[in-house]
């Protein structure tokens, strides 16, 4: 009894390599992407390290590290990283340095800044821009007025002076002048 061998391969055997290119290819592009990390989220710190302000923008700047540190520099699982810009507690500084940060850091958001002549002075671009700004001293109503309200601009400051001065008049006694 003679065997006689087919010439052409059944069509499962033909297309196995096919299978397993792709099979092969969908794998590995799974794998890429449980592999591939988010991009980091990149903040910006507008706030005063010199100038009269420097203080108060010292300050703020260690209490966003702390909390940073806290949660080692993650959040939402991505990575946070933090390019800060002095303003020098100058307007002109202020506005320059927020184009720097925009423009060629390329931050996701910014936080700061701590005088309100910068945060009113930097609004419009920000604004122009369509990145957010979480504004967490400065205190001015025109910042978030609703004829320049913004969807990029987030003030978390209020600041209440007149029931701090009518608690301030009733509180504390005046002395008669020309007494010590």
């Amino acid at each position: 009894m003679a065997v006689t061998l087919q010439s052409t391969p059944p069509r499962f055997v033909r297309l196995a390599p096919r299978w397993t290119l792709g099979i092969a290819t969908v794998l590995v592009s799974l794998v890429g992407l449980a592999a591939a990390q988010p991009p980091p989220v990149t903040i910006g710190l507008l706030l005063a390290n010199t100038g009269f302000m420097s203080v108060i923008g010292q300050d703020a700047t260690r209490g966003f590290e702390l909390y940073l540190d806290k949660v080692s520099y993650r959040a939402g699982g991505r990575t946070l990283t933090v390019v800060k810009a002095d303003t020098e507690s100058k307007v002109d500084v202020g506005l320059t340095k927020i184009q720097r940060l925009v423009e060629q850091n390329h931050v996701d958001v910014v936080v700061g800044p701590e005088l309100s002549p910068i945060a009113l002075a930097i609004r419009d671009y920000i604004h122009r821009q369509g990145v957010p700004l979480v504004v967490p001293i400065a205190f001015s109503r025109d910042l978030t007025a609703p004829a320049k309200a913004s969807p990029w601009v987030f003030a978390s400051s209020r600041r209440r002076i007149k029931p701090i001065s009518r608690w301030g008049r009733g509180s504390i006694r005046r002395r008669p002048t020309g007494s010590s």
